[in-house]
């Protein structure tokens, strides 16, 4: 489905390591810093790699090593502040900031993997979806598994697992920072302004 634009919706911030990016007419890119992106792109990552993407929302996208993001729909109306987001994650280690889109209702935001569907009200969350673990670091995430079961989560680190074959959604309770740095040490070198955001919150020790 077309926009009818040729316009980007966002641009290659950080890179460590191999990945490229797949075009809605099946032509690929290696993407660099700086490489632009369009709705219906599929970002990958090779082994070691990592990727932050950044939209045109002021919202941003990091993905681990061996991770294929599909960037399904996107629409942004800069006077409104308002739109869409739809993206598709099939594995890896996420970490997705919210921008101006998504700030007020989470079906406006929704990341779609195959063990379940986040929806995203203004925050920042971080996902395995090598475990099924998704943790809230900022805001409230909406969790849905394809069975109907859903569940809010929306105290600092807390997080919930989902269980991968429709057999409800577990609240795992709240991690602690070092945690979180240590199940997300993959994307750091993407992603250091969240890095350092949870490690000020353990700032006093």
């Amino acid at each position: 489905m077309g926009t009818g634009t040729n316009a980007p919706i966002g641009v290659i911030d950080e890179i460590s390591g191999q990945a490229s990016i797949t075009r809605v007419d099946g032509s690929t890119d290696t993407l660099q810093i700086g490489s632009p992106v369009y709705q219906g792109d599929v970002v990958e990552t090779g082994a070691g790699a990592a990727v932050n993407i950044v939209f045109t929302d002021d919202s941003s996208f990091a993905i681990s090593a061996n991770t294929n993001l599909e960037i399904d729909e996107y629409v942004f109306d800069p006077v409104t502040e308002g739109g869409v987001q739809n993206f598709s994650l099939h594995q890896g280690v996420f970490v997705y900031t919210s921008g101006l889109i998504g700030r007020e209702d989470p079906d406006d935001v929704r990341i779609d993997t195959p063990i379940g569907s986040i929806g995203i009200r203004g925050t920042i969350i971080a996902g395995d979806l090598n475990s099924g673990e998704i943790t809230v670091v900022e805001g409230a995430i909406v969790l849905r598994e394809p069975s109907g079961s859903e569940m809010t989560l929306a105290g600092q680190y807390e997080t919930a697992r989902f269980s991968g074959n429709n057999t409800g959604i577990s609240n795992l309770g709240v991690k602690t920072a070092e945690q979180v740095i240590q199940t997300f040490s993959g994307i750091e070198s993407v992603a250091p302004t969240f890095f350092s955001s949870v490690r000020d919150s353990v700032g006093e020790d």
